[in-house]
């Protein structure tokens, strides 16, 4: 999995399966993500959210499903 963590929010790229998996978790959890127009970007806004949270919940995500994820971007 990719994050690119930017000012507006987070971008996330991946497998399929795994990101529809994390769709799924972040709308449980109330983050309220979006896919973009070509449905293979994972979008995360963090308008409602602190970054450090954002970015705290999706490495605890990664880590107990043990998926490889690169986290880059502005403050990453």
């Amino acid at each position: 999995m990719n994050v690119f963590r930017c000012s507006d929010g987070f971008y996330i790229t991946g497998n399929d399966l795994e990101l529809c998996s994390l769709a799924r978790t972040l709308e449980a959890a109330k983050l309220d993500p979006y896919w973009n127009g070509e449905g293979d970007t994972l979008i995360l806004d963090d308008d409602e959210h602190p970054q450090d949270k954002v970015i705290s919940f999706l490495k605890a995500y990664f880590e107990l499903r043990n998926l490889d994820y690169e986290i880059t971007g502005d403050s990453a």
